[in-house]
This record gives structure tokens, sequence and C-alpha cells, in this order.
């Protein structure tokens, strides 16, 4: 992702803008629990979703 002037943006950038947005969607409960606290955690409950069997 890249910011106005064009650079990559900062961690510190896309982790301020998913805690609000997880703020944002999730209720208190959900936002307080440790799932999706960091984006990469998305990526691995889907890959574990995933390959579990149904």
């Amino acid at each position: 992702m890249f910011g106005r002037k064009g650079g990559l943006l900062a961690g510190s950038v896309f982790r301020r803008i998913w805690r609000k947005a997880r703020k944002a969607v999730l209720d208190e409960h959900e936002y307080s629990s440790p799932v999706g606290k960091r984006v990469y955690d998305l990526r691995h409950t889907c890959l574990m979703t995933c390959a579990t069997p149904a």
C-alpha cells in the first residue's frame, strides 16, 4: 500500500487502521478477543479453516 506521497505505508499506519476497522464492525466481546487482532491472523485463520475437513 502506498501513501499520499507514493512511499510505502508504515506498519504503524496499517495497525492503526486495522484497529479502527475492527472496532467499527465487531461487538465488544469480539473486539477484545485475539481473533483477527493482526491482519496476518486472518490469513492464518483462513488457511486453517480451509485445510480442516468438514
